[in-house]
C-alpha cells in the first residue's frame, strides 16, 4: 500500500497515494486548528490523530472526514497514539508534572487512565510491535514497557539522556533515539 498521511501545525494534514512522491490536502481538514503531533492507522481507512489542547480526532474513511474522539477523556496535551485494533487505542498524554496513558477497548466510548511517575517533558514517544508489546520513552530519560497492549506499564532502567523516539522491533527488541544523537538498543 502506497497511501499515507502527514500531520502538523494548525490541524494541517496531507495525503499521499503514491508513496510520498506527491501530497495533497484532501477534501477536508482535521476538524481542529491545534498542533497535531501523531497519527496512527488501524484497519484500512481507520485513523486516529492526537495533538495539543485536547485534540483527539478519528476518521473511518481514510482521513477525509474527522470526528471528535475524546469523549470521557480529560483535555490534555497528547504526544503519541497507537491503534492496536479497531477498538483498542492507546494515547500518550503529557504535562510538565507527569505522563498519562489513556486506553480505550471499546472504540472510544470509555477510557481508562494510567498515571506514570515520570515527567515526559516536551518530548517522548510510544510505539508497539504488535497488539501486546509496547514502549514509552521520555525526554527525561524514563522508559516503560507494556506486555498487555498498554493496560499496564512497567518501569525499566532509566537512561542517562533524553529520548525523543522509539521503534519496537518485536517482543524482545526496541531501539530508542535521543536528542544528542545517541541510539540505544533494548533487549529483553
Amino acid at each position: 500500500d502506497m497511501t499515507g498521511i502527514a500531520v502538523g501545525a494548525n490541524g494541517r494534514k496531507r495525503h499521499t497515494s503514491d508513496g510520498g512522491v506527491t501530497w495533497s490536502a484532501g477534501i477536508t481538514g482535521t476538524g481542529t486548528d491545534k498542533h497535531i503531533r501523531a497519527v496512527a492507522y488501524g484497519s484500512p481507512g481507520d485513523l486516529v490523530l492526537v495533538g495539543d489542547e485536547g485534540a483527539i480526532r478519528r476518521s473511518t474513511n481514510g482521513g477525509q472526514l474527522w470526528a471528535d474522539f475524546s469523549a470521557n477523556i480529560a483535555d490534555n496535551y497528547y504526544r503519541d497514539v497507537a491503534m492496536l485494533d479497531g477498538a483498542i487505542v492507546v494515547v500518550l498524554g503529557y504535562a510538565p508534572v507527569g505522563v498519562t496513558v489513556y486506553r480505550t477497548t471499546d472504540g472510544g466510548d470509555t477510557w481508562n487512565t494510567t498515571e506514570l511517575s515520570a515527567s515526559l517533558g516536551a518530548g517522548g514517544a510510544m510505539a508497539f510491535a504488535n497488539d501486546r508489546t509496547g514502549y514509552i520513552v521520555t525526554e527525561t530519560g524514563f522508559v516503560y514497557f507494556s506486555r498487555d497492549g498498554g493496560a499496564t506499564w512497567e518501569p525499566q532502567p532509566a537512561v542517562a539522556q533524553s529520548q525523543s523516539g522509539v521503534c519496537v522491533i518485536d517482543d524482545n527488541l526496541a531501539t530508542m533515539v535521543g536528542s544528542s544523537g545517541q541510539i540505544i538498543r533494548i533487549e529483553r
